[in-house]
């Protein structure tokens, strides 16, 4: 068994340095992304076949073709199952969203995610980066401390990104060897 999951990963033209401190401080070192694709079992023999159809899946959209930016700039708290979570939200773009709808829909066969509330956040896709998550109540409270109510961040969208790995754990999501990307020649 393995786990799966599908980013959108975007270069921010600026990024502050408060947001660098924060990051150190209250998130994982993933590159900014957005997430298209939740974390998802896969059985061994699919994932040959799962890179081939997302290949399609993202050839067969209008996400090569056009420059895809988003400005982040609303600030949203979540609570999941594992802690707390801040979140920098966009508006929606409606080629990223149907790249996600067609996601979604094409590779849902594969497996189950691995957390409950993943079905819901797909089908309700929100984009956005998340630049706080696990938190403890107490640690929440300090980082909302430290957030300027005025956030404005804004990025380019640079490549998908297929993460495969053999355990769901931050280190291996993080790791480039276990990344596949698919590269967006009008973005870059």
């Amino acid at each position: 068994m393995k786990y799966f999951h599908i980013s959108a990963e975007f270069k921010l033209n600026q990024e502050p340095l408060w947001l660098r401190n924060f990051r150190k401080k209250f998130d994982v070192p993933y590159t900014y992304h957005v997430t298209l694709k939740n974390p998802t079992e896969i059985k061994d023999r699919d994932v040959a076949r799962l890179k081939k159809e997302l290949e399609s899946i993202i050839s067969s959209s209008n996400i090569r073709s056009e420059k895809i930016e988003l400005l982040f700039n609303n600030l949203k708290f979540n609570c999941t199952s594992s802690g707390e979570c801040i979140m920098v939200m966009s508006e929606q773009d409606k080629s990223l969203a149907e790249l996600q709808a067609a996601i979604r829909k094409g590779l849902s066969k594969y497996g189950m995610h691995i957390k409950p509330e993943y079905d819901s956040f797909e089908k309700n896709f929100d984009p956005h980066l998340t630049i706080g998550r696990h938190l403890s109540e107490q640690r929440f409270q300090l980082a909302k401390q430290l957030l300027d109510k005025k956030i404005e961040l804004k990025g380019a969208l640079e490549r998908i990104a297929l993460t495969i790995v053999d355990e769901p754990t931050d280190d291996k999501w993080t790791d480039l060897g276990n990344k596949t990307f698919f590269e967006l020649s009008a973005n870059i």
